[in-house]
């Protein structure tokens, strides 16, 4: 049967059912990296989400869906607040029917004029900066490399003016501030959320000499100086591809080359001898 739009419903924030559908469709068809409480984080977290989704009338079933979110500015200035527009997903046995273009333009539409920043997969950047005009980048590059297991070190040991603690040890507050100087987003409810939903492992490191509130994540050895600044954070989250997914993560040390890069370390269930490796350069 030949597909077309006309047999599709664009539903505005279906109920749960459809979203566990494509989340775990997303999982199969991509590798992406959700887990079954992000969408109810992402409802409950930012001042507005809306979840776009292109359903089969005959099957039922969601076949695609977009999100857009709104994230003031930690400036206090309306010009600086944006719109996300992103997870662009559609099934691939309903590709190059023009549901991907019917999803955003309907999503574009009810936004208006305003900032937007794109969410997306890297291999297509090229696609949206020609189409919509997102054609400025931010200052990183991600690769993914597999190596055997053998070959990793991972330290078991950290530096003894630091203590690793439970996020739940630490108060939450610094936890927002150092997040909202990294981002200069107004975003702390959200970022609470996506750190502590589901199964996710999250620790603190705390300087012993000035008691001042650290992120570590456990896996890495990370530069930490001894002024107190916190310049780490760290989690590991379970997703649903039965992988372990490490972020949100930030680095700022200016001292060791951990500035410069992390490695997060992915075990990959199919195959016990290798270990998905995400790199993330800094600049």
């Amino acid at each position: 049967m030949v597909k077309s739009l006309q047999q599709i419903d664009v539903v505005l924030n279906p109920d749960n059912k459809h979203i566990l559908e494509i989340l775990k469709k997303r999982a199969q068809t991509e590798g992406w990296v959700p887990m079954a409480e992000d969408d109810m984080a992402w409802k409950r977290s930012f001042e507005e989400h809306t979840c776009y989704m292109g359903i089969d009338r005959e099957s039922h079933e969601p076949v695609a869906c977009v999100n857009v979110s709104f994230e003031r500015s930690t400036s206090g200035d309306p010009e600086h607040d944006v719109y996300y527009i992103g997870d662009l997903y559609v099934r691939p046995d309903w590709r190059s029917v023009g549901l991907a273009e019917l999803l955003w333009a309907t999503a574009k539409k009810n936004v208006g004029d305003v900032n937007l920043v794109c969410y997306g997969s890297e291999k297509v950047a090229p696609l949206y900066a020609d189409r919509y005009g997102f054609d400025k980048m931010p200052r990183y590059h991600s690769a993914f490399i597999a190596i055997p297991i053998e070959n990793l070190v991972i330290p078991t040991t950290i530096d003894s003016q630091y203590h690793v603690k439970a996020l739940k040890e630490v108060g939450e507050s610094d936890v927002v501030a150092y997040d909202s100087e990294i981002s200069f987003r107004s975003r702390g409810k959200f970022f609470l959320k996506v750190i502590t939903a589901g199964k996710c492992f999250t620790k603190v490191s705390m300087d012993r000499l000035l008691e001042r509130h650290l992120f570590f994540f456990y896996l890495l050895k990370v530069a930490l100086d001894n002024t107190g600044k916190i310049v780490g954070i760290g989690c590991v989250r379970a997703i649903y591809s039965n992988n372990l997914l490490a972020g949100p993560f930030y680095a700022d040390n200016e001292v060791n080359p951990a500035r410069s890069w992390l490695v997060v370390v992915v075990v990959n269930d199919d195959d016990d001898d290798i270990v998905v490796v995400l790199v993330v350069e800094l600049e």
